[in-house]
């Protein structure tokens, strides 16, 4: 067929077919967040033995390993060989592969950050941005992200900014400029393919004094409306009170 040997044929197949399983994976978290990172199959049984093996710029690091099916080391813990992150931190960012699987999994964080000081007041505008802390370098995305957007939405669940990292630029960055008249939250979400795959809140709340400011606003005008109050009455009381003595007139 096309000139090409049967056997060479079924050779390719196996190569392509090797790639599409062996692609690695893409895991995202917020700091503080849990994740979990999969070990070739996710039902791979049993697990008597495992390494997990944590690539960065300096190269490979064998920096987990347990003989049992489950064990704790700090925030690290193994169920069924698949690695738990629990408390996500910046620190985390890198490729990941265990002694069981080929593929290998990105594991990227996802930061947001305001770039003004949370003192707001009603009517005052902030600037929120959210970046993806990836293997590559902070706030870039290579082709392995291709298909993913950073999205900010409101606590409504309404679309504010979008952002899709282009060839060119490769930036996984996305901000959102609002003026705030309420407290409300934020979310930036890491959508790939339509499906969110993580999303981190970021709650924009008005500082303590400006809470102040509007309570005791709030009581001094409710204690003018009282005291307006107590006047009406009295007025009326005593302009329909029949005992009330006039005045007596000289004759």
């Amino acid at each position: 067929m096309c000139g090409i040997p049967p056997r060479s044929i079924g050779l390719l197949l196996a190569v392509l077919l090797h790639a599409a399983v062996t692609e690695p994976r893409l895991v995202m978290g917020g700091v503080g967040q849990k994740v979990i990172l999969q070990c070739g199959s996710p039902s791979v049984k049993p697990c008597s033995y495992v390494e997990w093996y944590k690539r960065t710029q300096d190269g490979d690091t064998t920096f987990y390993r347990t003989t049992i099916a489950a064990a704790t080391k700090g925030r690290l813990q193994i169920e069924s060989c698949a690695l738990h992150v629990d408390n996500l931190t910046e620190a985390d960012v890198g490729f990941y592969r265990c002694s069981k699987g080929n593929e290998g999994t990105y594991l990227s964080v996802i930061t947001v950050t305001s770039e003004q000081e949370l003192n707001l007041m009603p009517g005052d505008t902030v600037t929120l941005k959210c970046q993806l802390l990836t293997y590559d370098r902070y706030g870039s995305c290579s082709i392995l992200y291709r298909g993913m957007s950073l999205r900010w939405q409101d606590d409504i669940q309404q679309s504010q900014s979008t952002s899709t990292p282009s060839p060119q630029t490769g930036k996984c960055t996305v901000t959102l400029t609002v003026t705030i008249q309420q407290p409300r939250n934020y979310s930036c979400l890491a959508v790939v393919g339509g499906k969110v795959l993580s999303t981190v809140a970021f709650p924009v709340r008005f500082s303590g004094s400006s809470q102040v400011v509007i309570r005791v606003a709030v009581l001094g005008c409710l204690t003018m409306m009282g005291v307006l109050a107590l006047i009406v009455v009295k007025m009326k009381r005593t302009t329909n009170d029949p005992m009330v003595d006039l005045p007596e007139s000289s004759l």
